[in-house]
Parts: C-alpha cells; sequence; structure tokens
C-alpha cells in the first residue's frame, strides 16, 4: 500500500515537472540552432525529472 501511494505521488510530481521541462527543452533548442532534435531534449529531460522523483525522500522536509 505505501509502495502504491508513493508511486501515485511520483507520478504527480512528473506531472507536475512535465511543463518546466518542455519549456527548458524548447529553450535550450532556440539557444543552440541545428543542434539536439526537440524531442530528444524533453526526452532526456524527462529521465533526469523520473530519476530525480525516484531518488527524492519525503522525509527529509524537502520540498521537490
Amino acid at each position: 500500500m505505501e509502495k502504491q501511494l508513493r508511486t501515485e505521488a511520483q507520478q504527480e510530481r512528473i506531472a507536475a515537472g512535465l511543463p518546466f521541462v518542455e519549456a527548458l527543452a524548447r529553450r535550450l533548442a532556440a539557444s543552440m540552432p541545428h543542434s539536439i532534435d526537440l524531442g530528444d531534449l524533453i526526452q532526456d529531460g524527462m529521465i533526469g525529472l523520473i530519476d530525480a522523483t525516484n531518488r527524492f525522500d519525503e522525509k527529509r522536509g524537502i520540498k521537490f
């Protein structure tokens, strides 16, 4: 049960962070023309966001 609640909280954090990841990827793609594809930047950002949510520990009293 606790793991399911944690998973739901992680999904909420990921959903909340998605607009930030997309905005950052668009800004980076605009500043570097002819570089990495926008989809690849968003994908890498999402991988980082998922990794961060996996490592996040609510018990430390820090906001995500």
